[in-house]
């Protein structure tokens, strides 16, 4: 299914998209320094199978990567509730643009929803 871009209301960063957002840039030394403060979310994905989201913020976040694109980080996590969740960031002219967070249901059924909340059993980050 194609990934859509879905303006939205700006609103601040949750919790777990803060935290996940905070770990991939310190993980990356041309991310660690960058500051935070103005993200926001813009826009969701309307895929229906994703929980991805679009960022922006009021200035440049790392003006010195203006002219590239690509991913950051990403982190994998199991669950204790079977689940396999992958947490990319990505940025697109110095900027960070996209949080993609695709959960997978790792019973042998597959098909039940995304839980709204977990626990980690592990936990891998990996710098891009």
């Amino acid at each position: 299914m194609k990934m859509e871009r879905k303006p939205i209301s700006p609103r601040p960063l949750s919790p777990h998209e803060q935290s996940w957002v905070r770990e991939i840039l310190q993980g990356h030394p041309d991310w660690a320094d960058v500051d935070l403060s103005t993200t926001e979310v813009v826009a969701a994905c309307d895929c229906g199978n994703c929980d991805a989201v679009y960022l922006g913020a009021e200035t440049p976040q790392n003006p010195r990567l203006k002219g590239t694109k690509g991913y950051i980080g990403r982190i994998e996590i199991r669950t204790a509730e079977a689940f396999g969740i992958t947490v990319t960031l990505d940025q697109h002219d110095g900027n960070l643009d996209q949080l993609y967070v695709d959960f997978l249901d790792l019973e042998e059924k597959g098909d039940r929803k995304r839980p709204s909340q977990w626990r980690e059993l592990a936990h891998v980050y990996t710098k891009m």
